[in-house]
């Protein structure tokens, strides 16, 4: 899976983007996503913001909407 950062969570990522494989993620739902993201990097933005926190800010809404559980996903996004 690729991401792409911006704005805050780019400052506290520090790039742009990355992949992610989805088997290291412990599901396929935003909330694994950003709890990897989260731990894996350690960088904050200017005002001391953690990646984690940035993101907790900004997809808090969204969880609800994009949780599919691995049986759901097409193989193609499995293996990526």
């Amino acid at each position: 899976m690729q991401v792409h950062f911006f704005a805050a969570a780019r400052s506290a990522a520090g790039t742009a983007q990355l992949s992610v494989p989805l088997a290291q993620l412990p599901s396929a739902t935003l909330g694994a996503l950003i709890e990897h993201l989260g731990q894996s990097l350690e960088g904050t933005t200017p005002s001391g913001l953690t990646l984690a926190q940035v993101m907790e800010q900004l997809c808090s809404p969204l969880r609800v909407i994009f949780r599919a559980p691995r049986s759901l996903l097409p193989e193609a996004l499995l293996a990526a």
